[in-house]
This record gives structure tokens, C-alpha cells and sequence, in this order.
């Protein structure tokens, strides 16, 4: 009898990590798109909208290596940029006084690999979300309104 009891437990067991395992919310595929500035808002909104706690953004300049990157739920986003690359340092003071401009503030945090970032965590509505992140990236990449941009996420 006690072996048949030890094999029950241990099938319970299995299974009720396996069901763990299936259910989380793990990371999925990435997707992308192209767009404008125009269209920044309907990504943050789906960003902040997302069950996914693995859920992120990424805009890039079509055609470069500058991008900036989001985190977010439903009270806002963090706004990230990466310290890393040559030009990504470069960026760094424009980035400050650009927060600064804006009346945000930047927090200096570091990567699990030692590398720099600059956060500003934002908590408005998407609408003004994307406003800030047009501003960002017309003050640090020179785009404007007609610019390609690059949308990869994962919501």
C-alpha cells in the first residue's frame, strides 16, 4: 500500500507543477511593426493595457540603432534608455535636460549585467505617454513627424 501512496503524490506533485508551468504568463513571441509618431499612442495604451507582466515596447528609428524602450501597466510606463553603445552615452545628457524640461525625473539603475540605464517612469494617460516619448525621441534622434519608426513588442 505504501508504495502505491508514494506514487500517488508524486503524480500529484508532477501535475500540479505542470499545470503551474502552463498557465503563467511567460514570455511570447516578439511582433512587429511599422509606424509614425502618430502612431506611439496605440502601442502604450496596448502596453499599459496588457495582462502579460512580461509585456514591452520598443521603438526605433527606422534605418538606426536609436531606440528607446518601455515597461508599463495600467498606472504608466517606464520610460528606458540604455547606456551602453558609444552613442546611447552620448544621449545621456540630452536625455537629463530633456527630463528635466518636462518636469520628470530620471533614476540611474543598473543592468543585472552592470550596464547603465536611464528610467523615467511616467504615470499618465497614454495620450500624454506618447506625447513625452514623441518629444524624447524628436529631442535625442532628430526625428519628426513623417520619420519610419520601428514598433517590436511582446504584449
Amino acid at each position: 500500500m505504501k508504495p502505491f501512496l508514494i506514487i500517488t503524490l508524486i503524480v500529484a506533485v508532477i501535475l500540479v507543477a505542470a499545470f503551474a508551468l502552463l498557465t503563467r504568463t511567460t514570455p511570447g513571441k516578439t511582433t512587429t511593426s511599422s509606424g509614425a509618431t502618430s502612431d506611439i499612442q496605440g502601442h502604450i495604451e496596448n502596453l499599459m493595457n496588457s495582462k502579460n507582466e512580461y509585456a514591452f515596447l520598443i521603438i526605433t528609428v527606422q534605418g538606426t540603432l536609436d531606440f528607446i524602450q518601455f515597461t508599463g501597466n495600467k498606472s504608466g510606463v517606464q520610460l528606458d534608455l540604455p547606456l551602453i553603445t558609444e552613442r546611447q552615452k552620448e544621449l545621456k545628457q540630452s536625455f537629463k535636460e530633456t527630463a528635466k524640461a518636462l518636469g520628470l525625473a530620471v533614476i540611474e539603475n543598473k543592468g543585472a549585467d552592470g550596464s547603465d540605464f536611464l528610467d523615467i517612469n511616467i504615470h499618465e494617460s497614454s495620450k500624454e505617454i506618447a506625447e513625452i516619448s514623441a518629444i524624447f525621441m524628436e529631442r535625442l534622434f532628430n526625428i519628426t513627424s513623417n520619420s519610419k519608426l520601428k514598433f517590436e513588442y511582446d504584449l
